[in-house]
């Protein structure tokens, strides 16, 4: 991460936590700043009770790929659920208070973003033709429990069930 990507997330995450302090009295408790390079969320917001400690982790791809949305909807999303975390009244998750939170500290208040980013795991798919004749992908967990002869994967719509001779190798 260059020092110019760095200074932009600072700048716009003080701005975001001076306007939480205004509105919320809100003071981070032992913030933590990291972040990463692969995975689907753009960002993230902790709280350790035990430790009283408070985290925030930004996604340098979405901050590559969209700083815009980085900047003036994660930022803010992320701020709103340590405001909330500090106050439990105020709301939680990505609930009506949550929303209202994030939304004064600038976000839209939307629960996910779109922007396409690489997931931090790639994981292995099986193939199975369920006894209906539709083709389905399923994890490695589930493919073994399968092959174990769990019974009970049935398809939703056509109620065809995987069954382990039903596995294209």
């Amino acid at each position: 991460m260059s020092k110019a990507q760095e200074k932009r997330i600072e700048s716009k995450l003080k701005e975001v936590l001076a306007l939480a302090k205004q509105l919320y009295l809100f003071t981070p408790i032992n913030l933590t700043i990291k972040y990463k390079t692969k995975g689907r969320a753009a960002g993230q917001a902790s709280y350790n009770y035990r430790t009283n400690k408070m985290g925030l982790m930004f996604n340098l791809e979405a901050l590559e790929k969209d700083a815009e949305h980085l900047l003036n909807e994660t930022i803010p999303h992320e701020v709103a659920h340590l405001v909330c975390y500090s106050d439990p009244c105020l709301g939680s998750n990505h609930d009506y208070g949550w929303k209202t939170v994030c939304r004064r500290l600038g976000g839209s208040g939307e629960r996910c973003h779109s922007i396409d980013l690489t997931p931090a795991k790639v994981t292995q798919k099986f193939t199975y033709v369920a006894s209906c004749g539709s083709k389905v992908e399923v994890s490695k967990i589930m493919h073994n429990k399968i092959q174990r002869g769990a019974e009970g994967y049935a398809l939703k719509r056509t109620k065809g069930k995987l069954l382990a001779k039903g596995w294209v190798k």
